[in-house]
């Protein structure tokens, strides 16, 4: 894998600092540069609830990877990502986290995915 893509989102205009678009952006810039692939471009939303319904998520086209700061950044809910992962699996495009230890690029990694996102599911339950 040589290209990745990045996403990140914000739920609202105030979000923390650490997770911030630019800080979510620098930190996925850096985790893509140390394993030597090249960074195409960064697609972004803001203040855009659980819905994959965004205009940054919606023309993200699919190279070798897609990058993200934290897997809630891409969505909470397990019903809303798992057409989009398997989708992105079928087509041999790995998921990579900067903060989890993501690529499912592996069976052990999907697995451990799957995982994630279960407990991902139920933050999303205790916020709502």
């Amino acid at each position: 894998m040589s290209r990745a893509l990045a996403y990140v989102r914000v739920s609202s205009d105030g979000q923390a600092d650490n997770t911030s678009l630019d800080a979510q952006a620098e930190s996925v810039a850096v985790y893509t540069t140390s394993r030597g692939w090249t960074l195409d471009e960064t697609f972004s939303d803001v203040a855009l609830g659980a819905t994959l319904d965004r205009p940054g998520l919606s023309v993200l086209h699919l190279d070798d990877a897609v990058t993200v700061y934290m897997l809630d950044r891409l969505s909470r809910s397990i019903v809303d990502t798992e057409p989009l992962i398997s989708e992105w699996e079928s087509r041999g495009v790995a998921l990579h986290s900067v903060t989890e230890p993501l690529d499912t690029s592996s069976a052990m990694a999907r697995a451990t995915l799957r995982m994630v996102r279960v407990f991902a599911q139920a933050e999303r339950e205790e916020i709502a």
